[in-house]
């Protein structure tokens, strides 16, 4: 095999179909016919491939070597499957984000507006980055939607690429679906409902049942102008007030992640500030993969803001004044029990009064 894949033209190879040639009806399956791709999974011809197909040869790799999310369609057989293969391949983040790819949603590196949010270090790639921080300008590819740091499409900051905005160090890469991640679909595929209906805090007419709206994370209701499932509704007040809480529990590790939202409202002429004062038992790590803290502040309530999972983030004990009212605090957890103790207020500033924008993508409109 690796005297042939190897030069075969990657632009052109859509399927690889292994077969057992010396069996004369390629049907049997028998133990004897095991087969190893650690050599030819490193190819870029097999990176570049859309089908794998092996309904003849058991492949005897291990799982999570043989680089298989990429695909499209698997047809394969192995020889064994792990309880750690098995949550390999049902990982949320990574089934969602290949999911999105077979929909033609491309990575958010290869967005031809990256450059004004990624720094890319060039000189850190090899021919398999190359691949996935491919660049499609404007004539390959459509933009529906604004760049996202938090999108599932986005990597983890690593050499290659690191953030702009550095408050995203510990963003970029979560996995986390967001509402732009199905807005994108919405859009490619035309998805839309016959007659509107008066969404609130960028919500969209739902597709799926059109007498209801699609919501940004932390907003929930028919019209996207309540609470969430699963939240405590806090009413700030002129001084400030502290509101601690524990979510998760002893012993959770699951792959899907669980929330639980905070939804601090106050007069409508008022601005919402809050403080994360105290966070306890996180795990600091790159794309706060395990669990987290989102406050929902910038103008647009449809975009991610930064993960906080870490006390050294700027965010963290500081000071965040809101343009949202309400702000929204979404907590997040897949692994063990987490607390917190935030701070809020609010302040004599009319939010109404604040210039506004849209994210040049559609004429949604929200404070500057």
């Amino acid at each position: 095999m690796m005297n042939i894949l190897p030069f075969i033209d990657e632009n052109s190879l859509k399927t690889i179909e292994l077969l057992n040639l010396s069996h004369p009806e390629f049907m049997v399956v028998t133990e004897q016919f095991r087969f190893e791709v650690d050599q030819i999974s490193q190819t870029n011809q097999w990176k570049s491939a859309g089908q794998l197909i092996s309904k003849h040869l058991t492949i005897k790799t291990p799982i999570q070597e043989m680089h298989i999310l990429h695909f499209a369609d698997l047809e394969i057989l192995v020889g064994t499957l792990s309880s750690e293969d098995v949550a390999y391949l049902k990982t949320l983040g990574n089934v969602i984000h290949e999911l999105l790819h077979c929909l033609g949603i491309m990575h958010s590196m290869s967005r031809y507006d990256r450059d004004k949010f990624l720094k890319i270090n060039y000189e850190s790639m090899d021919d398999t980055d190359r691949l996935n921080y491919d660049y499609y300008d404007s004539t390959e590819s459509i933009q529906a939607v604004p760049f996202e740091y938090g999108s599932a499409m986005t990597y983890s900051s690593n050499s290659i690429a690191q953030p702009r905005n550095e408050q995203y160090l510990y963003t970029m890469g979560n996995r986390r679906t967001t509402f732009y991640d199905i807005y994108a679909l919405y859009t490619a595929y035309q998805c839309s409902c016959p007659s509107k209906i008066d969404c609130k805090n960028g919500g969209v007419p739902n597709a799926a049942d059109c007498t209801v709206c699609f919501c940004p994370d932390g907003f929930g209701g028919k019209f996207c102008e309540d609470a969430p499932n699963f939240s405590k509704t806090l009413m700030a007040e002129a001084e400030w007030a502290e509101f601690s809480t524990s979510f998760g529990y002893d012993g959770l590790s699951e792959w899907e992640f669980k929330d639980f939202t905070i939804f601090i409202e106050a007069p409508k002429d008022k601005t919402i500030q809050v403080i994360l004062s105290r966070m306890d038992n996180f795990g600091c790590l790159v794309r706060c993969s395990w669990n987290g803290v989102e406050i929902k502040h910038m103008g647009d309530p449809r975009i991610t803001n930064p993960l906080i999972c870490c006390t050294d983030h700027s965010l963290f004990n500081s000071t965040v004044t809101s343009k949202l009212n309400p702000t929204p605090v979404i907590l997040y957890t897949r692994g063990s029990k987490q607390e917190i103790t935030l701070k809020y207020r609010f302040i004599d500033r009319n939010l109404a009064d604040l210039p506004k924008t849209n994210n040049s993508f559609d004429s949604f409109e929200y404070p500057l």
